[in-house]
């Protein structure tokens, strides 16, 4: 009995895992209140590199697989397309990848610390955070 009391645990917290939130966060010198999938795309493609007020963009990415993937599939790429597209960037000398970061509390620095920040953590790790929410992907 206790085994399938531990079976059911497991099963009830990697659905609540697997169906968190996501939340888009940028630097609050970001004069943007909300975005769209396809802007945010622009953005990862590293296309839109300034914010409407001329303020340079610096793009973070979470190496966080499941937070990763949530964010890929509201823009409509994976991250070996968008990897690629960084690579061939770098290559040609067109511009930088965007920085890879780990984890939620890692990235909640970064964007807080630099002005023109974007980046992308799990909604739970906003809550009592001096953040801009400029997107939640469910």
């Amino acid at each position: 009995m206790k085994y399938l009391f531990y079976v059911f645990i497991l099963v009830i917290i990697s659905v609540s895992v697997s169906y968190s939130q996501v939340a888009v966060i940028a630097n609050k010198s970001v004069p943007v209140s909300k975005i769209s999938s396809g802007a945010l795309l622009q953005i990862y493609l590293m296309k839109n590199t300034k914010w409407s007020d001329g303020t340079k963009i610096v793009v973070y990415y979470n190496k966080e697989q499941s937070i990763c993937d949530k964010v890929c599939e509201y823009i409509g790429m994976d991250i070996i397309n968008l990897r690629k597209r960084w690579m061939q960037m770098q290559l040609s000398g067109e511009g930088k990848a965007p920085v890879a970061i780990d984890g939620d509390n890692e990235m909640i620095k970064k964007v807080k610390s630099t002005e023109g920040a974007i980046g992308y953590v799990n909604i739970s790790s906003v809550k009592g955070k001096d953040l801009n929410v400029i997107a939640t992907i469910e």
